[in-house]
């Protein structure tokens, strides 16, 4: 508290949730007084669990980066443990970009000017995000990614029983094939990713817009987190998108964020299917998420290549 500039023996802790996970307990607590809400992350009782040194440094790295805007934001590491076991950190106020979309389900009349505002929005975070730190010209390369890809396809290809599924992931792969091979040796820019930016990662309060959760940062093709983005975006959509033309203006109203061609970027138009089979083949995915990523599959593979 002495950091944020106040007497930490003036205000009284409350604790206003307490969230378990694997290993470890994320508690929220509001210091009554003064409006300053704090993030408690602690390992838990399973001695297995990871420390938190990798999610501080990153954390504090994705501070460095954007404390000289006021807009775009992340939380502030203000202590912790010697050896990682706990960390404390601002609590940014807001609702994520994933609830938000939940919300709008109800009014589907608004659901689609509700999804390319937020599409611009996370635009416009991971832009101000990638370009405060260094960025570079980087060659592509596709082998490890088409590897990837070809080993995740062949899985999911014995598991699944439904011809018509099977024949969308053959496609999906064909595709992937194509687009290696577009991409490969060509130009991308890199620079600090973020590592897990999906919907839920991103908070939006009034003009404030907060990332989340930077314990997958690293450095990379920015492509890497646009995929991501634009792949669990549709997860938990109520209906599938089932047009070329959708998927295009959802692209757009992310470069208009972004502030950048996106859609032109090699990296991305290999990548983003690879994303999609990657998320298909995630445990998570199923029933409706299951649906809408199929659909999304049937017409990514349309897209043209950049």
């Amino acid at each position: 508290m002495a950091r944020l500039g106040h007497d930490p023996t003036q205000f009284t802790a409350q604790v206003l949730k307490v969230r378990g996970q694997v290993g470890s307990e994320r508690v929220v607590l509001e210091l009554l007084g003064n409006g300053v809400d704090l993030v408690f992350k602690c390992r838990g009782q399973d001695t297995r669990a990871q420390p938190f040194d990798a999610e501080i440094a990153a954390t504090s790295r994705a501070w460095d980066i954007l404390s000289g805007t006021t807009r775009f934001r992340c939380p502030r590491i203000l202590s912790h443990s010697d050896r990682g076991g706990w960390m404390v950190q601002t609590h940014e106020p807001g609702l994520s970009a994933k609830k938000i979309l939940e919300i709008e389900q109800d009014n589907p009349q608004e659901a689609g000017e509700i999804r390319a505002e937020i599409l611009t929005v996370a635009g416009s975070w991971l832009s101000a995000f990638h370009r405060a730190g260094p960025v570079e010209r980087r060659t592509i390369h596709t082998a490890t990614m088409h590897d990837h890809a070809d080993t995740t396809l062949a899985s999911m290809l014995t598991k699944e029983i439904d011809a018509d599924n099977a024949a969308v992931l053959r496609a999906l792969g064909a595709s992937i094939a194509t687009r290696v091979r577009f991409a490969d040796t060509k130009q991308t820019r890199a620079s600090l990713l973020h590592g897990d930016f999906v919907p839920q990662n991103l908070l939006i309060h009034k003009d404030q817009i907060t990332g989340l959760d930077f314990s997958a940062e690293h450095v990379g093709p920015n492509a890497h987190d646009q995929v991501k983005f634009m792949s669990r975006l549709y997860w938990d959509m109520p209906e599938p998108v089932v047009t070329v033309q959708d998927i295009e203006q959802d692209i757009h109203s992310f470069e208009a964020g972004y502030d950048g061609s996106i859609s032109h970027d090699p990296a991305f138009g290999y990548l983003f299917p690879i994303q999609v089979l990657s998320d298909l083949a995630h445990p998570k995915c199923a029933g409706q998420r299951r649906e809408n990523l199929l659909a999304l599959a049937r017409v990514v593979v349309e897209l043209p290549l950049a």
